[in-house]
């Protein structure tokens, strides 16, 4: 008896233990928390492509918008652990659970890292026709008592949060008007409408370019190639400055490690091909350490300079 209840378990254990060892069998679903058309989804497209010739399954995009990204965020939280569901967004994943209570999950703990897949610069830009020319002209205009505002691509976004570290880090109290997405932001920007506005390079760059936008700053540790005459804030303005949009990969968490070891591999192998490298330039992305550890890394930082800046600045969703 004992020895056939023995077999029983060690039957049992092969089973578990190979389980996942055809993993996928199956479409893997890419859960995207916009609208088609947008930056993420984009990308995500991109990368979803080359994944499933990597994985030898189709790897299928599905949107689902709402609640800023965070009904996507709680979906897949909330699905099964097998890999088969899986979560591409931006850095609000992120930021939003410690900016708004009604977040409903924890973006270090309830999600299994996968993959850091890149970044994207900010700038900080005024009007073209702004009295401002640096990022001291605006922090002096700010210490004298102006009424000055930022406009914002939408609270929680990289966009807002960049701010919110300048006003801050620069001892500054710059009000901040919020907008439903970066073009709406852009146009006030340029209409002169709002001071100044912190807004990804790639959306900013033909703005400046056409003359409509004055670039003050950057937001990498460093100047950019494209905006070569553009100082980084860490420059001078706040030595160490570093903030950007950037995008990760994730899964429920506890997904099985050799099935997170499987879809890293595969974006791995992705993110090296000629087809996403040579879009990732178009797109200004600068290729990130794909590795889980460097997202977990990124996930664990951002997460407490969020918080701790939600409590520096009074910030909150009503």
């Amino acid at each position: 008896m004992k020895t056939r209840i023995l077999s029983i378990c060690l039957a049992f254990a092969c089973l578990c233990s190979t389980a996942y060892a055809q993993w996928p069998e199956r479409p893997v679903q890419m859960i995207v928390p916009y609208t088609p058309g947008g930056s993420v989804d984009t990308l995500a497209r991109l990368v979803a492509e080359e994944l499933g010739r990597n994985l030898s399954q189709p790897v299928v995009v599905e949107n689902k918008p709402g609640a800023s990204g965070m009904l996507a965020s709680r979906h897949v939280a909330d699905a099964a652990r097998d890999g088969y569901t899986l979560l591409f967004h931006a850095s609000s994943q992120v930021s939003l659970p410690r900016v708004d209570p009604n977040a409903k999950y924890d973006a270090v703990e309830d999600f299994t890292h996968i993959a850091l897949i890149g970044e994207v610069p900010l700038v900080v830009a005024v009007p073209a026709d702004s009295p401002y020319r640096t990022l001291k002209d605006l922090q002096d205009a700010a210490a004298k008592g102006g009424k000055l505002f930022w406009g914002t691509s939408g609270i929680g976004t990289a966009s807002h949060l960049a701010e919110e570290l300048l006003n801050r880090d620069l001892g500054m109290k710059m009000e901040v008007v919020s907008y439903r997405g970066a073009a709406q932001q852009l146009t006030d920007i340029m209409g002169g409408h709002v001071t100044a506005g912190v807004s990804p390079v790639p959306g900013a760059i033909r703005y400046i370019e056409a003359g409509r936008l004055r670039a003050l700053a950057v937001t990498s540790p460093k100047r950019l190639s494209i905006l070569p005459d553009v100082p980084a804030v860490a420059e001078g303005a706040v030595p160490g400055f570093e903030f950007s949009s950037w995008y990760g990969l994730w899964g429920p968490a506890g997904m099985p490690e050799d099935v997170v070891r499987s879809i890293h591999e595969a974006v791995h192998k992705a993110l090296a091909s000629e087809t996403v490298r040579r879009k990732f330039d178009e797109l200004m992305v600068l290729h990130g350490d794909d590795t889980p550890q460097a997202l977990q890394a990124k996930v664990e930082k951002e997460s407490g300079l969020v918080g701790q800046l939600v409590k520096d600045n009074g910030i909150a969703i009503q």
